[in-house]
């Protein structure tokens, strides 16, 4: 029994569904149009019948981002780099760091 509250369960689809390859389904709407007019297998598309005879292959995306979906660098992260950058210096945490760092530096350059 479903309950309302009930966490959802991801579901997976299958890229062929029926069990076999889609472009060796000959009774297919598209197959049906393109050889009413004129289109037989083994030719290519356009006027002079030189198109790619390949079909298109599609691929299966398992993310959760959607058709469109651009990965941006969010700048708002950057502003708060920035501030805790400020806050350190008012401390005086970053020149302890910058300290630290010149040390380690001497070290590594008299080894």
């Amino acid at each position: 029994m479903a309950m309302l509250a009930e966490p959802r369960q991801r579901k997976r689809y299958n890229l062929t569904p029926r069990g076999k390859a889609l472009y060796e389904d000959d009774t297919r709407f598209g197959t049906k149009m393109l050889e009413k007019m004129g289109w037989s297998k083994g030719k290519g598309l356009g006027a002079k019948e030189n198109g790619s005879q390949d079909f298109v292959r599609v691929r299966m995306r398992n993310t959760n981002e959607g058709l469109g979906f651009e990965d941006r660098d969010d700048h708002w992260t950057q502003h708060e780099q920035d501030f805790n950058g400020l806050l350190k210096s008012l401390n005086g945490e970053e020149e302890e760091e910058e300290a630290n760092e010149k040390v380690s530096d001497n070290k590594d350059s008299a080894s």
